[in-house]
């Protein structure tokens, strides 16, 4: 069968992995390097399962370059390098791209007693979900334009606002004289006509546009009040590029739906999970965990994230200030090279072998989500121009980040 890859690595095709698992005794799985089909960034992997193959049971992955490489193989060739035994659970089949020395690891971690789950840590949902972001989230001048400075909150509108791993007024004051969307409408829930004259000017002129008739402000009591606008301990980003990120808010900030709200549990020490969050071991699971879009894209759920292991214990001892000024420098190497070392090494106990394995996991996974990207996606970045999409231009190393795969998206995101 050709099928959507995101039988792999998607929750809810988690009881179909289950079934596939239980009623074949041997299941191939093809994928490609470069996206079959260069019209859509949907990837997509053939799929061949045996009931009855005699002594050849389990699961393999084999990655081919594109699918005209499929014309120099046949089926009999398929199991040549061994297959790998199948994890009958509902664990994602993003695994089985790894060696089965890797996943032997991988699975022999998901036992520590040292790691600590961020769900156990934290509560991660999801960020602000205005509705039409073209009327509730506003820059600078914007807000002060209409008038509405004294009845907005503090934003962060898009993940690569915040560049390291503490968020401060600071940062907020810098990206407001950068020009970005750094406010978020707060009205009062109030009848329109209690409401001060710049405000129901404001609201009249949304009216007039008819964006009141938009299915998310037109359930709501009042169209202009989003909900939901508290406050967060942190930020955790949702869709993920080179590496994943927790941040702590100390902007009294809150964001947009394109990062994640983080609240900690009482007595959690929020800058220390920050810092032990950088390592490779949880990006290593980051990856496994999350699903992969046909653009390059890693994206993490709250579900996804709240399982994330992290190595908290000796996570005191690394310096959160100048961890924070390596990631703003873009050293991430120099963060995992000390992290590493104190946090897996030191207090986990794990042999140089096992991390660089770690490394090396998390390294291969991201780089082959990352190389899938169609030919659309690479003429248009090496064109260096703007792309026009619903009246908002977008550089070209943000093209890859669409993700017209047939989901229902809000016009926020």
């Amino acid at each position: 069968m050709v099928i959507p890859a995101e039988l792999l690595q998607v929750s809810y095709a988690a009881e179909l992995r289950l079934f596939l698992s239980t009623h074949f005794q041997r299941i191939e799985v093809i994928t490609f390097r470069r996206l079959a089909f260069g019209e859509v960034q949907q990837e997509v992997v053939l799929l061949l399962a045996e009931r009855s193959s005699g002594s050849n049971k389990g699961i393999e992955v084999v990655e081919f370059d594109s699918v005209n490489d499929l014309a120099q193989h046949s089926v009999e060739t398929f199991g040549e390098n061994g297959f790998k035994s199948v994890d009958h659970t509902t664990e994602k089949w993003t695994q089985y791209y790894l060696s089965n020395s890797e996943i032997g690891l991988i699975r022999r971690l998901k036992q520590s007693t040292q790691l600590t789950l961020l769900g156990d840590l934290a509560d991660t949902d999801v960020g602000v979900v205005t509705g039409l972001n073209d009327f509730f989230v506003l820059t600078e001048s914007g807000a002060r334009l209409n008038r509405l400075e004294k009845t907005t909150k503090p934003l962060v509108s898009r993940s690569a606002h915040l560049e390291g791993t503490v968020f401060t007024k600071k940062d907020w004051l810098k990206n407001s004289m950068r020009g970005h969307a750094v406010h978020l409408l707060d009205f009062p829930a109030v009848e329109k006509k209690r409401l001060p004259l710049a405000i129901r000017n404001y609201i009249e002129g949304g009216e007039k546009q008819g964006l009141n008739r938009g299915y998310k402000c037109r359930i709501r009591k009042f169209w202009y009040v989003v909900p939901s606008t508290y406050v967060p301990d942190g930020f955790l980003l949702r869709q993920i590029h080179q590496f994943p990120k927790l941040i702590v808010n100390e902007a009294n900030a809150t964001s947009t739906d394109t990062i994640h709200r983080v609240s900690f549990k009482e007595g959690v020490r929020p800058r220390e999970v920050a810092t032990a969050f950088l390592n490779s071991l949880t990006f290593a699971f980051a990856e496994l965990l999350g699903r992969s879009y046909g653009g390059g894209v890693l994206e993490l759920e709250p579900s996804e994230a709240d399982r994330l292991p992290i190595p908290l214990g000796g996570s005191e001892k690394i310096d959160f200030r100048e961890t924070d000024n390596l990631v703003r420098k873009g050293r991430m190497q120099d963060v995992l090279k000390e992290t590493d070392q104190a946090l897996l090494r030191e207090t986990m106990g794990l042999s140089g072998s096992d991390i660089r394995s770690l490394g090396q996991i998390w390294e291969k996974l991201r780089e082959r989500r990352k190389g899938r990207r169609s030919p659309l996606a690479k003429e248009t970045r090496a064109a260096e121009v703007p792309l026009e999409v619903g009246g908002h231009s977008l550089v070209p190393a943000e093209v890859s980040f669409l993700n017209p795969i047939g989901e229902c998206f809000d016009t926020d995101r």
